[in-house]
């Protein structure tokens, strides 16, 4: 099961990185320039295929990517384990940072990291952002840069 956690949180880093640099203009437009995908934003919502199997594994999960003017990119997940799985792993939450880059193209977001490259669909309408792909759909909210820092350091 630490494999699947592993390759899931890789998984939806990958998303989530794709997904904050969607953001666009505060219309209804597909897509969006680079410059308004600048800045952090937080998952609210995440509908993909590993839920059913990996929902009992935390109590919270929190995903964060942040988009930077220099084309890189930084996705944080912060995970609280259930009872069960903490005893598993051995500790009670995790963190894990991921570093990229990233490019856009219409209302496609490319992410390269090291888990390698997603691409992703995406709609930005004023702070709220939604990531598309074959198997998840995510919805953001822009917040502060602050929120994602704090995990930097």
């Amino acid at each position: 099961m630490k494999k699947y956690f592993y390759l899931y949180v890789a998984m939806i880093l990958a998303v989530m990185s794709l997904t904050l640099s969607s953001c666009g203009d505060d219309n209804d437009e597909p897509g969006g320039n680079t410059d308004s995908i600048i800045g952090t934003w937080s998952c609210d919502e995440s509908q993909n295929v590993y839920n059913d199997v990996l929902s009992d594994m935390w109590k919270e999960l929190y995903h964060y990517i942040q988009f930077r003017k220099d084309g890189t990119c930084i996705a944080v997940d912060y995970a609280i384990y259930t009872d069960e799985w903490a005893d598993y792993f051995g500790k009670n939450e995790d963190i894990r940072v991921n570093k990229g880059s990233y490019a856009i193209n219409g209302n496609q977001l490319l992410i390269s990291d090291d888990d390698g490259n997603t691409q992703v669909t995406f709609k930005i309408n004023g702070n709220k952002m939604v990531l598309t792909s074959s198997l998840v759909v995510e919805h953001y909210t822009r917040v502060s840069d602050s929120v994602i820092e704090r995990f930097l350091h």
